[in-house]
């Protein structure tokens, strides 16, 4: 087992034994596949993951896509009041 040592996750130091960004993931039993990670502010390919060594002072974050909203297809366009279109999605980091 590696050492222990502090990095900070979505905002938060905590200690960490993960050698690289997929134990961090499985420490804290996150999935892989539906997560996005940002570390030390570049976004990684989830290919990536595994071949990412993590060292003190590291800064991870969790990013996850969220959609959301409805339509009725039964309404006339005219009456539905959208939101303006953002250019960029919504990115929540993950709260643990």
């Amino acid at each position: 087992m590696s050492p222990s040592f502090t990095l900070t996750v979505n905002g938060k130091e905590e200690s960490t034994t993960a050698g690289n960004i997929l134990e961090l993931l499985q420490l804290k039993r996150v999935e892989p596949n539906m997560v996005s990670v940002e570390f030390n502010g570049e976004i990684l390919d989830r290919g990536a993951f595994p071949s990412t060594p993590l060292k003190p002072g590291d800064k991870i974050e969790f990013l996850y896509f969220m959609g959301g909203g409805t339509f009725d297809v039964g309404a006339r366009a005219e009456s539905i009041q959208r939101p303006p279109m953002s250019p960029r999605p919504t990115i929540l980091p993950l709260v643990v």
